[in-house]
């Protein structure tokens, strides 16, 4: 299910995606847009989703996050939250973006090749980036 990331960058607003499950993906189960970081208790964008059984060949995520385009605060930091994965053939998480800092928090990842994955640039030459788990 890919959620805002056809025409990434650019970015998709009033979208929210709840209490969903996929199953059986191919290449990830779902690819969607993180959200604010500290909005993790509030926040409709992508929350209460489920990925199980992922097998892609060489790939298989159950999510892949992004930074929302559509908000400006995605070089500073993004977080991921409410989301479950098991039985997937690489990570339960996987994200990849130039950010000062990512949090991914209230997931439950188990059974997975990996949790996680983050493959973070930094914004500039050795600047330093956070990763809150």
């Amino acid at each position: 299910m890919s959620i805002c990331a056809y025409h990434w960058p650019d970015g998709c607003k009033d979208v929210s995606v709840t209490n969903n499950i996929v199953a059986g993906a191919y290449y990830s189960a779902y690819l969607a847009p993180a959200h604010k970081c500290g909005e993790a208790d509030t926040q409709t964008v992508f929350r209460n989703n489920v990925a199980h059984s992922v097998d892609g060949g060489a790939s298989g995520e159950g999510l892949v996050t992004f930074p929302n385009p559509a908000d400006p605060w995605t070089d500073q930091c993004f977080e991921a939250s409410h989301f479950k994965a098991y039985k997937i053939k690489n990570g339960g998480v996987e994200a990849f973006q130039k950010t000062h800092k990512t949090v991914m928090s209230n997931m439950v990842l188990v059974d997975n090749h990996y949790s996680f994955a983050l493959n973070l640039v930094c914004p500039s030459d050795y600047a330093e980036t956070e990763i809150l788990i």
